[in-house]
């Protein structure tokens, strides 16, 4: 309910460019835990890794009446995606024992979907009451939203993965997953094409805010238009990864989603259509690769190098926004993702021979 709208509101409260990429690459912060986290997890029940850190992170938001500026903001949202990253690798153990391989890019996709629809009531309350209210009114009742529906993961009866049961070193997790030829395929090029859509990330809330002069009201449509959008992607994209592969959807996905970076800069209310193709495309080639007691470790480090690019992307697109303003930004963030998405197809395609 109130993701969408943090960069904005870092922007509102005078922060400058480089906070506002803080802002953006928080996520990263969490993720760079996330092969540590997976160690943990392994062999283990993820519900709790689900249900505490999770209730924990949006329970913060309870705090934003107490913050004094913009720095104390992105702190807070820092810590917040930090305990958010212990979910990740938690979440890739729950959907592989969850749900039949030959059935699990339909509901991922189904349970996307889910999201997507409250992602869209969400939006659309968020804006209009932070417009009248403001924010350090909002963002706590959202917590409390939050908190109950962290809660809620409680309610799973996950089964024991009945396979090897060893927890290896992060040195041996990397060792794993890099070992795998395919999967070290996997790793470059969307590390590679990530930094194209992490750099492109901090210019949007500063092309809203300081641009185009979007209200909280219009960026609450704007997130919800995308939401509406990635119902649809969610469950059309998970029935192509059942059909074929998640590899050959992620190749589709990458290729095509430069266009994001352009409509954005392009138009004054573009909605993103394909970015979620990514996002389930990534999550479905992990379980197509990894052998079944190993799905933990290859998702740990496949989000452990998103939390290099990052943390590294939106700092250097901080630097390049002072200098060059945010159209430009995304500009250069559409052409490194097209490259990269060149690269994909060319990479993870089928093998020959």
């Amino acid at each position: 309910m109130v993701v969408p709208f943090l960069g904005v509101t870092a922007r509102r409260m005078d922060a400058s460019p480089l906070l506002v990429s803080l802002v953006v690459a928080g996520p990263a912060v969490g993720m760079l835990l996330a092969a540590w986290w997976s160690v943990v997890i392994a062999g283990r029940s993820p519900v709790p890794y689900l249900v505490w850190p999770g209730a924990v992170a949006r329970g913060l938001f309870l705090l934003t009446p107490l913050l004094p500026g913009p720095g104390s903001f992105v702190a807070l949202v820092l810590a917040y995606q930090i305990l958010s990253g212990i979910t990740t690798p938690a979440y890739a153990a729950a959907v592989r024992l969850l749900f039949p391989p030959e059935h699990r890019g339909t509901l991922v996709g189904l349970v996307r979907t889910a999201l997507s629809c409250a992602s869209i009531l969400g939006s659309l309350l968020a804006g209009p009451a932070l417009q009248r209210f403001g924010h350090r009114f909002v963002f706590p009742v959202a917590a409390l939203f939050g908190i109950a529906g962290a809660l809620a993961y409680s309610r799973l009866r996950v089964p024991r993965f009945s396979g090897p049961q060893d927890r290896p070193s992060l040195r041996e997790v990397w060792r794993i997953a890099w070992a795998d030829e395919r999967f070290r395929r996997v790793l470059w090029t969307t590390f590679a094409f990530g930094v194209g859509g992490w750099t492109m990330a901090p210019a949007v809330p500063i092309l809203l805010v300081d641009v185009l002069r979007a209200t909280n009201a219009q960026v609450g449509v704007f997130a919800a238009a995308s939401s509406a959008a990635s119902t649809v992607g969610f469950f059309l994209w998970g029935r192509l990864i059942d059909r074929s592969s998640g590899l050959a959807t992620l190749r589709i996905a990458l290729l095509v989603s430069a266009i994001t970076p352009l409509l954005y800069a392009a138009a004054p209310s573009p909605w993103i259509v394909l970015a979620p193709a990514v996002a389930l495309g990534w999550m479905t080639s992990v379980m197509e690769l990894a052998p079944p007691h190993l799905v933990v470790h290859y998702a740990g480090a496949y989000t452990s190098l998103i939390g290099v690019r990052g943390l590294l992307a939106p700092l250097l697109a901080g630097a390049l926004l002072e200098a060059l303003g945010p159209r430009a930004v995304l500009l250069i963030a559409a052409g490194w993702m097209a490259t990269a998405g060149a690269l994909a197809w060319r990479r993870l395609g089928p093998r020959r021979g």
